[in-house]
């Protein structure tokens, strides 16, 4: 595929191959502006996995925002379905953490509340993420955030069935809501709990609950209360820590009711407390 043309953009070299579909860089030709494709792999016959590509697709042509990593344009042809983004050198979040990079620390509130305004701003269009981790969030050497994966993105209220009994509810299990979990309707505040396991994790270098079978962590996430980070990290402030709990309540109702409302205290607060 090096060397080939996609469209009007020339292949010059693959940015990241995963299990359903590899990344291409580009650049167009004449202008020189270079791009990112996301094409799904010939081998994958699933109907389910080219209809997640076209939903990443059409969020991200309908999305406008910072934070958001701005997809141009989508095609199914010779090279089977695929789709032209922006090019935002960068890693995702999860390895900066597992390498334990300076910059997620020094850099947390920066990352975390460039995500924060990246979802108020899909959940003003009526959207949620629902599947809100490390992994889909890009973050470049200058600790600029850009939240990505809408494939299972979905309007707001849509019921599922039961995850418990029946895998049938999409998501990460290390970060899903209780009530994601169970199949109920959805608003912000599972994104907002989603967003609590992910800066659980950037400041303790581990998600709130670990374990080493699926349904462990699954009833973690709906009966054993939150350890406090600062149990894992004594640098962080008790703000922090009384705000990722919040966000963390089994109870949908006990927590923040919207992304703006986590937006003002995040802030307002400090995220490390001060040393003497």
């Amino acid at each position: 595929m090096i060397g080939h043309l996609i469209g009007q953009y020339r292949v010059v070299s693959v940015l990241y191959t995963g299990k359903y579909s590899r990344i291409y860089k580009g650049v167009e030709h004449g202008t020189f502006k270079e791009v990112a494709i996301k094409v799904l792999l010939a081998q994958v016959k699933s109907g389910k996995r080219r209809k997640a590509l076209e939903a990443e697709a059409h969020w991200g042509q309908k999305f406008s925002h910072p934070h958001l990593l701005k997809i141009c344009s989508y095609e199914e042809d010779e090279i089977g379905p695929h789709f032209v983004m922006e090019f935002f050198p960068s890693r995702n979040l999860r390895e900066r953490i597992l390498h334990k990079e300076p910059l997620v620390q020094e850099k947390a509130k920066e990352i975390i509340t460039g995500v924060a305004e990246a979802l108020a701003y899909v959940h003003s269009q009526g959207v949620i993420h629902r599947d809100v981790k490390p992994s889909n969030i890009l973050v470049n050497d200058r600790a600029e955030a850009k939240l990505i994966d809408f494939s299972i993105a979905e309007p707001m209220g849509r019921k599922h069935r039961r995850l418990l009994f029946k895998p049938r509810v999409e998501g990460t299990r290390a970060y899903m809501a209780p009530e994601q979990i169970l199949g109920e309707a959805l608003d912000a505040r599972a994104d907002i709990y989603s967003l609590g396991a992910t800066i659980y994790e950037m400041m303790t270098g581990y998600p709130p609950f670990t374990a080493d079978a699926e349904k462990e962590i699954i009833q973690k996430h709906l009966a054993t209360q939150v350890p406090s980070m600062v149990q894992r990290n004594i640098a962080v402030s008790g703000d922090l820590d009384r705000l990722v709990r919040q966000m963390l309540s089994k109870e949908r109702e006990e927590r923040l009711s919207s992304m703006d409302a986590v937006l003002e205290r995040l802030h307002s607060i400090s995220f490390y407390q001060k040393m003497n």
